[in-house]
């Protein structure tokens, strides 16, 4: 399969970029990736793993090609291990996930094909495209950039080193980029630069994905007339679920062209079916509702919390915190309560000084939150713990 896409881009636009690297200026054309990368195979044999722990460079990028050109199977963001990848297996994600829990993915050529055809067809992605890729190419967001990029032949620009929100707005407002993928905490810090200019049109496309996006962060970027596409995914479906066209902020997220998702009536879970999902179903962890519409995702099963017998929604808890202009950032956690099973707490970033408690409940009850919902602690801290993509770390608070 990489062997094809990349061939047939080295065949037709051979001298079109392929990979940049914003920060040393070096840009590869398909010809010479295509070359680069065969030479480079040649050390891989057919179906050995290799671990790779690839930053956004353009040596790691090939590398990383190479071992899929030789039918050798990468293993990101881990050690190699002893368990053998089920037949069929493209590449072995090492996912730590918000829990810090970790596991091992093995995503399949089927998957990774599906995923990357009807991704393209949603976001419309064309050779003239050139996409960012500002997130770690070991998890499943980073690496599915650069899949999508080499079929559709255009070009991955790979801004390495720590998240820089000025140098990504830049890029945006001189149109450098026509697309980049961010989580939430990203795309909020780089909203006071974004504000100081608009972005160039040749900007088309915001990808947020990776955790949920607040209120008011989406109508902030309606404000600015940003083309935001909310998406919906997981590492064990090869990305993207269901994604919003761009700049429509639907209310709900429309499934990927051949994915259906429906919901478990006892549980709430959301069951992805489709060519993308392992084996073709998977019932994920993330529970909420589907019409015709689209669907509503209202958190994971985790995010519950079971309060005297009814289901509280912390992530509900968090959006109503946020609301807040003196919250910065914002995580509820669920405690064990003797008389209730358990009950939300909540542990804040401030933007200034610290919010007085009762004055919090006063705002939360004015936002429509009923007295069950209102966290029976709130704890303050400078920041909170959170992975390379943004997801705050629950299981370390």
């Amino acid at each position: 399969m990489i062997r094809e896409w990349l061939e047939a881009a080295a065949d037709q636009c051979p001298e079109a970029p392929a990979l940049s690297c914003v920060r040393t200026g070096k840009t590869l054309v398909y010809r010479e990736l295509r070359e680069r990368v065969e030479r480079e195979a040649s050390s891989y044999r057919s179906g050995m793993l290799v671990g790779l722990s690839p930053d956004r460079g353009i040596e790691d990028v090939c590398r990383f090609f190479a071992v899929l050109w030789a039918g050798a199977i990468p293993q990101l963001g881990g050690e190699t291990e002893g368990v053998e990848p089920a037949e069929g297996t493209l590449v072995r994600l090492h996912s730590s996930g918000s829990t810090g829990e970790p596991k091992t993915i093995d995503l399949s050529a089927v998957q990774v094909r599906a995923s990357v055809e009807a991704s393209a067809k949603r976001l419309q992605q064309s050779p003239s495209d050139s996409w960012a890729c500002v997130l770690p190419l070991h998890h499943v967001g980073g690496m599915s950039i650069l899949l999508r990029c080499l079929h559709g032949q255009s070009e991955a620009v790979l801004v390495g080193g720590a998240f820089d929100a000025e140098l990504c707005s830049r890029l945006c407002r001189e149109g450098r980029i026509s697309q980049i993928s961010l989580v939430p905490v990203q795309l909020q810090r780089m909203l006071p630069f974004l504000q100081r200019a608009p972005v160039a049109p040749r900007m088309r496309l915001f990808l947020l994905g990776g955790a949920a996006a607040a209120d008011e962060l989406v109508e902030s970027c309606r404000t600015l007339a940003l083309p935001l596409s909310r998406t919906w995914g997981m590492s064990e479906c090869a990305s993207q679920v269901a994604t919003e066209v761009p700049g429509s902020f639907a209310e709900r997220l429309q499934p990927l062209p051949g994915v259906r998702v429906s919901r478990d009536e006892v549980t709430g879970r959301l069951r992805i079916e489709g060519a993308i999902a392992p084996g073709g179903s998977f019932l994920s962890s993330d529970v909420g509702e589907v019409s015709e519409a689209g669907v509503k995702v209202e958190g994971r099963m985790d995010d519950i919390c079971v309060s005297g017998g009814e289901n509280l929604s912390m992530r509900r808890i968090e959006d109503r915190l946020l609301s807040h202009p003196g919250i910065r950032e914002a995580a509820v956690v669920k405690r064990p309560s003797r008389e209730w099973g358990e009950r939300p707490h909540a542990v804040l970033v401030a933007s200034g000084e610290a919010v007085a408690e009762q004055d919090l409940r006063d705002f939360l009850m004015e936002q429509g939150l009923r007295k069950r919902e209102i966290p029976d602690s709130v704890e303050w801290r400078s920041e909170l713990p959170r992975t390379e993509l943004g997801k705050i770390r629950r299981g370390a608070l």
